[in-house]
């Protein structure tokens, strides 16, 4: 759902981990919370397309 939402990774960085949250809640995804969603920021920043 994140990645249909903001698939390159510096859409990631620029949305943050409360933008991430916020899509995971309201796509009701269980699971998934702000360590999740802090971690796929700085995969982000440490990807290849950023």
């Amino acid at each position: 759902m994140v990645l249909k939402a903001v698939p390159l990774p510096k859409d990631i960085e620029k949305l943050g981990a409360e933008g991430i949250n916020q899509i995971c809640r309201d796509a009701k995804l269980r699971g998934a919370g702000m360590k999740r969603a802090k971690t796929l920021v700085t995969a982000a920043g440490h990807s290849v397309g950023s």
